[in-house]
């Protein structure tokens, strides 16, 4: 496959192309949905295409075509002159010439150099028979007891794998697998009706907790005890009391502080919002070109970090990822860009950020691959620090932008009290702007209490694109943030 994508760069040339790059894709998902008892989705989509970038005269265009490797084989010629004609044609429409940063050449293998995913139990191997088992069991679970009216739990996996070859000599080849589930349960009691989610990253009922590795993955969520936990939370809901208003100290979740962090933080990184190039989705960031080392954009404590697990070996442009430093002691350092970004911008290393949805999707800037700097207090420390009234708060339920910053709203809260958590309090909402909240944070939780967390991202470009988010958070603590009724 790598050779054919090699082919397709070489047929761009030949068309009149600057530079080319290709990219070969073949996806397999699988999806299984087991809802009150009853199987209602079993479902096996896949993917396999050819997608060609080509840069005429500064301007760039970009062609692509599902089929077999055969068909692709024979299809490869046309759409690379298809990409070429296409770019030759925006060039008499461009404002600003796109320049690349150079790259030097690269080959990177899909068995080694951290392009292959670690894999111990390959999932799409493991039985639709062992899969619709644990779903059923999970399902039992949270059926029992009174007062539950509907539940649900699922299974995803996803395999993507990708050759990607450009005019500067790169080839590449990754695979990347994830895999994930998720439950929910509504109960209904003292005239309220409440929901409760084990699901991480964005709202919505049917997403799952998707992680990178394999079957192995399952286990280390806890599904078991997630399903007692969630129903049992789920009926309590419905006889809690309100969120206090006013303003409080809040615990942020690792999994809801990754979302947040993604939102407020890796949106705002992302240089073509900095630039106004794309203003879908997230919308404009707050920061400028000129931010670098000088503007703070949250407390001592925070840092952050891109691209520090790099799994998936290189971008969609054939750049290698590698650990780049964003926020360091709460001073922004860093963003992430694509190689156009590189080649306009004095500011560094920021090339390596572009991903693609699939075959048919031309690269965007994605910050994908986050790390929270862990701090060195544990959870229970953590809590200590906190005055009683403090909340701790879990599991996004929603979550809006608006001219003061943005909205977050959570499934559940805890009181903190003697440094414990006590009454839960249902739907607290927290609104702040992002360096709000990130000049609040005191305390971030150790190591220990890191977690891997991932979904897939919202939509970002026109046509819309998703993007596989991975972030590693640790709960945190922030002083002083306005949490409002119910």
């Amino acid at each position: 496959m790598l050779e054919l994508a090699e082919r397709a760069v070489r047929e761009a040339l030949a068309a009149g192309a600057d530079h080319a790059d290709a990219r070969v894709v073949r996806s397999a998902a699988e999806l299984l949905r087991v809802r009150d008892g009853a199987t209602v989705e079993a479902a096996a989509p896949t993917e396999f295409g050819l997608g060609v970038r080509a840069l005429v005269n500064g301007a760039f265009g970009f062609a692509a075509v599902p089929g077999s490797p055969r068909e692709l084989g024979d299809l490869a010629a046309g759409v690379a002159r298809r990409a070429a004609r296409g770019a030759r044609e925006l060039a008499t429409t461009r404002r600003q010439r796109t320049v690349l940063a150079p790259a030097a050449p690269h080959h990177v293998a899909g068995d080694g150099g951290g392009a292959h995913t670690p894999v111990a139990i390959d999932p799409f191997a493991v039985t639709i028979e062992e899969k619709l088992a644990l779903l059923f069991e999970l399902d039992a679970a949270l059926a029992a007891g009174p007062d539950i009216q509907s539940r649900e739990a699922h299974l995803t996996f996803v395999r993507d794998e990708r050759w990607v070859a450009t005019s500067d000599g790169t080839g590449a080849h990754r695979v990347r697998v994830r895999s994930g589930a998720g439950l929910g349960v509504v109960a209904a009691a003292n005239g309220r009706v409440e929901q409760r989610r084990f699901a991480e990253g964005p709202v919505g009922p049917h997403e799952a907790a998707l992680r990178d590795g394999g079957y192995e993955v399952l286990a280390g969520l806890g599904l078991r005890d997630a399903a007692v936990r969630v129903r049992e939370e789920a009926r309590a809901l419905c006889a809690a009391k309100a969120c206090r208003p006013g303003r409080r100290t809040v615990v942020l979740s690792a999994a809801t502080l990754a979302f947040v962090l993604r939102e407020t933080l890796g949106r705002a990184v992302e240089l073509d919002r900095v630039l106004d190039e794309d203003l879908d989705g997230g919308g404009r960031s707050f920061l400028t070109t000129e931010d670098v080392e000088r503007r703070r954009v949250g407390a001592p404590c925070v840092g952050v970090e891109w691209g520090a697990r790099a799994l998936h070996g290189s971008d969609d442009e054939g750049v290698p990822l590698r650990r780049r430093t964003l926020v360091r002691d709460g001073v922004l350092v860093g963003f992430v860009g694509g190689r156009a970004h590189a080649g306009h911008l004095a500011l560094g290393d920021v090339a390596g950020g572009a991903a693609a949805d699939g075959w048919w999707s031309p690269p965007l800037v994605r910050a994908t691959d986050l790390t929270l700097a862990a701090g060195d207090l544990d959870r229970r420390a953590l809590l200590a620090g906190c005055e009683d009234g403090a909340l701790l708060l879990d599991t996004v339920r929603a979550w809006s932008r608006g001219g003061r910053g943005f909205e977050l709203t959570c499934e559940v809260g805890y009181e903190v009290r003697g440094g414990s958590l006590r009454e839960l309090v249902r739907a607290p909402r927290l609104r702040a702007s992002a360096q709000e909240l990130w000049g609040a944070c005191d305390a971030v939780a150790d190591a220990g209490e890191l977690r891997a967390v991932g979904w897939v991202d919202g939509p970002k470009g026109r046509p819309s694109q998703a993007g596989c988010v991975s972030v590693v958070c640790a709960p945190a603590r922030f002083r002083g943030l306005e949490v409002l009724a119910t």
